[in-house]
């Protein structure tokens, strides 16, 4: 679960980019850099603890796997949801 969760914020993130590239492009002013790279910053992080969590095991993985769920929460709650 927690790899679908990495990769959906990848995806976000490109979505993001798309949109205010678009947005830019037609003179708007989107959301802004700073959401932007906030949405690659945490969907690179939740990508490099997923890989964490796959290649570890024990407690550590487990760790790996909370903070991914915890970057995916930031994400949702201060772009999307707030």
């Amino acid at each position: 679960m927690s790899g679908a969760l990495a990769l959906g914020l990848l995806v976000l993130a490109l979505v993001v980019l798309g949109v205010q590239v678009l947005d830019w492009t037609q003179g708007m002013p989107g959301a802004g850099l700073f959401a932007v790279v906030a949405h690659f910053a945490c969907a690179i992080g939740a990508l490099l603890l997923q890989r964490q969590a796959d290649r570890r095991r024990g407690p550590q993985a487990g760790l790996a796997v909370l903070l991914v769920w915890v970057l995916t929460g930031v994400v949702v709650w201060f772009f999307w949801w707030a």
